[in-house]
């Protein structure tokens, strides 16, 4: 189970590093250097009907293209993934500490009677956090610090 929320974790972090990078180029696609060295934003060219009623007569605008794209990078909130199985506890090895949860996975088997519905979710933000769910019933909480 660590493995199976540990892949979730990267996959989190790697696909919000990827949102922040795309961001970072597109908001980069968007301003223009000019000979002196400053930036600015590109502009977008519009043509706007000038009065009411005079349907031929329009006046040209620019709008800087920056003031139409947020600023901020996605973040990505939460990623789940929600199944159904067998729990089984494996006893410890002489050495504590060396017990294991054993899952097994039941697709479309309803009759099981140790079937458990398993959500481990993914908390994205400036530091990670997750949790496993069984039944419902919150099991484990892992943070940027590791198990709570």
């Amino acid at each position: 189970m660590a493995e199976l929320i540990g892949a979730l974790q990267s996959a989190v972090e790697t696909a919000q590093k990827g949102a922040e990078r795309r961001h970072r180029e597109l908001l980069h696609e968007l301003v223009q250097s000019a000979p002196d060295g400053t930036v600015r934003s590109k502009m977008l060219a519009l043509s706007l009907p000038a009065r009411a009623g005079d349907s031929n007569a329009h006046e040209a605008a620019e709008v800087p293209l920056l003031a139409l794209v947020d600023r901020r990078a996605a973040r990505i909130a939460e990623l789940s993934l929600e199944f159904d199985c067998e729990l089984h506890e494996v006893p410890p090895d002489a050495q504590p500490g060396t017990g294991r949860l054993v899952v097994t996975f039941h697709v479309l088997d309803v009759l099981h009677r140790n079937r458990h519905r398993v959500k481990i979710s993914v908390f994205g933000g400036d530091a990670l956090r997750s949790e496993v769910r069984r039944d419902g019933i919150l099991v484990r909480e892992i943070g940027s610090q590791g198990d709570r």
